[in-house]
Formats: C-alpha cells, structure tokens, sequence
C-alpha cells in the first residue's frame, strides 16, 4: 500500500477528495477505493465478494483523506441484484459512438479527454473479458466487474497528469445510481458478435489514414513507408508486389485510377533506395523495449507470487511484439502449443505459457476481447489486446533526465532469449 499524492485547489488548499467524499458515496451504495492517480491503495479487491463496510471506508477515508475516488464498478449497487457499468467514452467522437450505441443515461461524468457514461446491468449478465470495444471500431473502454480495469475514476477527483483537471458531475450528481438506464445488452451483442473487422478492413482503414493531399502518389509513398520494414532485407520484388497490391487500395481513398506499373515501381524505387540509404529505419533491426511499472509487479505478486515473474516476463514480450498492433485497434493471439514448440521463449512448456497468460488476465493486464471458438471441427483462436488503463506513475527525473522512478524499459533479448 502506498500514500496518495496531495492535491491542492486553486487558493493552495489541500483537497480532501477521498475524506470528504467516499463515506457518502458508500451510504448510496458505491464501492469507494482511495487512488493515488488512478492506482488503487488497496490491494485484493478483485477477490472481495462484497461491498465494504461503512466502517472500513469511514477508516480509510481517515487514512487517505487526500487520495482520489475509485469506484470498483462491480460491487456498485444500482439497484436489486444490479451492479455498474460504465462506457468510457475517450474523445468526442466516442461521446458519439456511445450515446449511438447505449442510448443516453442520465449519469454522466466529464473527463480530460471525453466523458463517461453510466448504466446498469444484470449481476447474473457476464461481460467476460470484454474490457475494450476498440478492437470492433469504437474508441470505448467498458468499466465492469473487479478487476483493475474495472476501476472508474469518480468526481470530484482530479488527473493529476493535467494540471489536476477535475472530474465533474454532468447534469447530474452520485445519486443518479438510482435512476440509471440498462445496458443495451442486444446492442452491445450484436456488436461482439459481429466480430473484429477483417485484415482488408483494417489495412484500407489505415491507407485512408495516410492520405496525404489527394496524391496517389505521396500516400502510395507514405505506405510502402510503413511497409518497407518489412522486405528491405533482401526481397525487392516482393516490395515491389506489395506495391501492386496497396495501388488498388490507395486509388479508392484518393477517387482517382490506378497508378501505372511503372509509376508504382518508381515510388517503390524511391522508398526502398530511402532505406537503403538510411534515410528511413526498418523497425525490425532495432532492439526491442518495453516499458513497465512497479504497480504492475505488485498487483501480479499478490495475486499469486510463485509465478508473477513468469507473467512479468512475458507481458514484456507482447508489449514490444504486439503494442502497435493494439495500437492501430488490432488484437494478437497467444497459442501456447505454438509458443512452446516454436521456442518463442526459451526453455518455456505450454503449461508455463498458460499459467503466465491466465495471470495476466486475472490481473487485467491484457484482455480477451474473443474467446475461443470450435466450427465446424475446426478452432477460431482467442483474441486478445492489451488493457489501456495504464498505471499512474509519479516522474521522479533527475536533472540529467531518465525514466521515471517505478518505470523499467526491459530489453526482451536480455531476460527472454538467454
């Protein structure tokens, strides 16, 4: 357990957010949590059946008066045998997106980067591990159950990461839990069923994300940018094939015909000889980093210490194999048997694999946002991505700069291939 950052209001005063406020929100019916930004002080919250009582958070709202308010969405009353569920909504499109797909609730809270929208549901109805809508083309995060991607920041705490903007009330206040819609559950189905967009959707998509100036041949440029990673070892004429086959794809963004062969060949010229030249960098020859926390160790030792190393180690290596995939809305697959017949982590069996992807899991630290699926005789693999609430780190740089206290950049060929 650690102690919460001071937050001052604007006249230097330091603001009892949890004191003030959790005792109250906990006689409505709330599952209050102190937070020091959005790191739960308390631990094995995952595992509580109940609510706590009156009393406990009376004693921690003592203890860490100045922390802020989370909201463990779960065990949060809305009614008989009802729990919270909260869209996460991060810009203004999501706002859109959400209120679209959900319908308006009253319940509503204002955040740095969009809003949050709050409904009910059925204790008996199991979201699973569907933490994220991001993989099914909404920019919308789903706050549910125990887990610590469950936790919702709530009002009046504030993001200490900007200037300690505050959370807000929108036309509303704590006890709007009372009057909160249902979760469309046949809408939000109907979505999850549809399933993830296909890879033709997800490369059109990011062609039209790089359209540059209504030019076939800039944008056509700028992807086989992306792509030359890829084939610049030793296979131009596999780039060149890749070319032929973005042209289609460039020509319906920019509403004009295809390039010619010889055009497309010349703007492959020009990027590989880029590469060549070492005007552009192929990813694939540099070392992979991957960032981690100390909020994420503890929360895997104390779910279970004997292997969280073992988890430890490979969220390292599917964040530096897998994070811009994730990124770009994409998800990624683990396949144990696969993993441990190829070597993908030396030395590892399939049962080690599974037992570090089911600890990740019960920690929230990724997602499976697809189960596993048998058709037909044959399996469609779980799908997976990574959960975006990332622990809240305090910068403790020196003058010289550096990472900040509690953050490690892991070199995966140092812990994982020896």
């Amino acid at each position: 357990m650690g102690t919460a950052e001071v937050t001052h209001s604007a006249e230097g005063e330091a603001q009892r957010i949890y004191g003030d406020h959790a005792p109250y929100l906990r006689e409505l019916g709330y599952c209050p949590i102190p937070l020091d930004g959005k790191s739960p002080l308390r631990r094995g919250f995952n595992k509580w059946k109940y609510n706590q009582k009156q009393a406990t958070i009376d004693g921690w709202a003592k203890r860490d008066p100045y922390a802020n308010v989370g909201l463990v969405t779960g065990l949060c009353k809305t009614g008989y045998d009802c729990d919270l569920v909260v869209a996460d909504c991060d810009d203004e499109e999501a706002i859109g997106q959400g209120v679209d797909l959900f319908g308006e609730t009253p319940g509503k809270v204002r955040t740095f980067h969009g809003r949050h929208g709050w409904f009910k549901k059925r204790k008996s109805l199991d979201l699973g591990k569907v933490h994220s809508l991001r993989p099914y083309g909404y920019n919308i995060d789903l706050k549910h159950g125990q887990l610590q991607a469950a936790i919702v920041v709530a009002p009046p705490s504030v993001n200490a990461k900007h200037d300690n903007f505050p959370y807000t009330w929108e036309d509303c206040d704590p006890t709007v839990i009372r009057d909160l819609p249902w979760l469309p559950e046949k809408k939000l189905f109907d979505v999850l069923n549809k399933g993830l967009p296909s890879e033709e959707e997800r490369t059109q998509k990011n062609v039209e994300a790089l359209l540059r100036d209504g030019s076939r041949h800039l944008t056509l440029n700028d992807v086989m940018c992306g792509m030359g990673g890829y084939y610049i070892r030793d296979d131009l004429n596999g780039f060149y094939d890749e070319g032929r086959r973005q042209n289609p794809r460039v020509a319906q963004v920019t509403g004009k015909p295809e390039l010619s062969d010889f055009d497309v060949v010349e703007v492959c010229n020009a990027v590989w000889y880029d590469f060549k030249r070492g005007n552009l960098t192929p990813y694939h020859r540099t070392r992979g980093r991957a960032n981690m926390a100390d909020e994420e160790i503890d929360l895997l030792t104390e779910i279970d210490s004997d292997h969280a190393g073992d988890a430890f180690m490979m969220l390292a290596r599917l964040r530096n194999k897998h994070s811009a995939r994730c990124k770009r809305g994409e998800t990624f697959v683990i396949c144990p048997d696969a993993m441990a017949r190829d070597g993908t982590i030396k030395g590892w069996s399939r049962k080690k694999i599974e037992r570090a992807r089911d600890l990740l899991i019960e920690a929230g630290l990724i997602l499976r946002v697809i189960d596993f699926e048998r058709r037909y005789g044959k399996g469609r693999a779980a799908q997976y991505t990574f959960n975006v609430q990332e622990p809240n780190l305090k910068a403790n740089r020196s003058a010289g700069g550096g990472a900040a206290r509690g953050q490690y950049q892991v070199t995966l060929s140092s812990i994982l291939d020896g």
